[in-house]
């Protein structure tokens, strides 16, 4: 069954076993709403850009400005790690930010249930990164990145950098 007009589709599952489907672009809006939460509550000053900008949001503190660019993440990679696109996919198709464009990326994760604020700086001219939740099975540390380094790191956006 589908609402009139909407793409959320419910199953016919049982109630208690029911799940919306969502869009991206549903699921990019609600990382963008669960991470205006939690920059207000962090005495963030939020501003939502109106018109086409490359950055979601502008989080404001002690006169600092930073553009920010939030990503939803479903779900893990079978190595535990949270795999985050840094493009965005247009009529023009595949569009990579840039360090005039956006300053960090906010990125949520559903199974983790927690935000990884990356610096733009760390990951400048990639078009993808991986965080890795848990350590590699073999040990592995050389280009690993792990997510505990960027974990609800809403201090970054604090500084003056």
């Amino acid at each position: 069954m589908a609402l009139w007009g909407s793409r959320v589709r419910f199953s016919s599952a049982p109630p208690d076993q029911r799940f919306f489907i969502m869009s991206t672009n549903t699921l990019g809006k609600y990382a963008e709403s669960l991470a205006l939460h939690e920059l207000t509550k962090r005495g963030f000053n939020v501003s939502i850009p109106f018109g086409e900008y490359r950055y979601d949001l502008i989080a404001e503190k002690n006169g600092f400005f930073k553009r920010i660019q939030i990503k939803y993440v479903g779900s893990l990679t079978k190595r535990s790690t949270i795999s985050v696109i840094l493009h965005s996919i247009s009529r023009r198709g595949r569009l990579k930010y840039n360090a005039d464009e956006i300053d960090y990326v906010a990125v949520y994760c559903k199974p983790t249930e927690n935000f990884y604020i990356i610096p733009y700086s760390d990951v400048s001219g990639k078009t993808a990164v991986s965080l890795r939740v848990k350590p590699s099975a073999n040990n592995q540390s050389r280009n690993v990145i792990p997510a505990s380094s960027y974990e609800n790191r809403w201090d970054f956006l604090e500084n003056s950098e």
